[in-house]
């Protein structure tokens, strides 16, 4: 990866910039921080389980709300006989 400090760019601070933005986008500091410890197959195992669970919980939370299958949100006069919200 090289950056090059263009003419007229004021200082080096702009040229440190844009290679930390290259080094965000080509996701260098994610690796970084992913491979700081050493992380043993039983752990790395445990957190994808716990993170489909949480997608799963997301998923089903979403599909209850709204209208969706699960407890209505408003009562329909012609099955009740009243008007009440729930």
């Amino acid at each position: 990866m090289n950056v090059f400090v263009q003419p007229g760019e004021k200082g080096l601070a702009r040229a440190l910039k844009r290679f930390k933005k290259m080094c965000e986008r080509d996701g260098l500091f994610a690796d970084i921080r992913k491979h700081r410890h050493y992380e043993k197959p039983s752990e790395r195992r445990r957190w994808k389980m716990n993170a489909a669970r949480r997608r799963d919980l997301r998923a089903r939370r979403g599909k209850t709300r709204g209208g969706e299958p699960g407890r209505p949100r408003r009562f329909d006069v012609s099955t009740y006989g009243a008007l009440t919200l729930s």
